[in-house]
C-alpha cells in the first residue's frame, strides 16, 4: 500500500514539475534580457560578422555536426587613466584581462552557439573576463 500512495503522489507532482521548467522563448522580455548575453546577440547572425566586429578566431576546425567550432580569444589590458595635472605621470597599465569563447557554427555559417570558455589559459597576472573586449562581460 505504500508503494502505491508514493506512485500516486509521484503522478500527481509530474506534472506541476513539468510546467515548472517551462518558459516563453518569445515576446519583449525575452528577447529584452537575451540582448546582453553573447548567445542572445549573435545566435543566428553570421560568424563572419563576429570576426569583422571583433578580429579572426585563434583556432578553427570542422565540426562532427558539419559546423565549423572556433576559439576566439583577445587580450585587454586596462590603462589606468592619468591625472589631469600639468606634468603629471602618464597613464600606467592596469590589469590585464583574457576572453576567450567556443564558437560553434552550423554548415551555412550562422552562430548556433557562442559562449565563454569557463577556464581559459592565462598568463601569470592576467584575469579572465570579456569586459574590456566586447564591452560586456558576456
Amino acid at each position: 500500500m505504500v508503494i502505491h500512495r508514493g506512485l500516486a503522489l509521484l503522478f500527481c507532482l509530474l506534472p506541476l514539475v513539468a510546467v515548472q521548467g517551462c518558459t516563453s522563448t518569445g515576446g519583449a522580455d525575452a528577447s529584452a534580457s537575451g540582448a546582453t548575453t553573447l548567445q542572445g546577440r549573435w545566435a543566428g547572425k553570421p560568424a563572419t560578422s563576429f570576426f569583422s566586429q571583433y578580429g579572426q578566431p585563434y583556432s578553427e576546425y570542422v565540426d562532427r555536426g558539419g559546423g565549423i567550432r572556433y576559439t576566439w580569444r583577445k587580450r585587454y589590458t586596462e590603462t589606468v587613466a592619468a591625472p589631469a595635472a600639468p606634468g603629471a605621470a602618464p597613464a600606467a597599465a592596469g590589469p590585464t584581462y583574457v576572453c576567450e569563447l567556443d564558437i560553434l557554427t552550423n554548415e551555412a555559417g550562422a552562430i548556433a552557439k557562442i559562449g565563454r570558455v569557463a577556464d581559459p589559459r592565462l598568463k601569470s597576472g592576467e584575469t579572465a573576463g570579456c569586459r574590456g573586449t566586447l564591452g560586456f562581460d558576456g
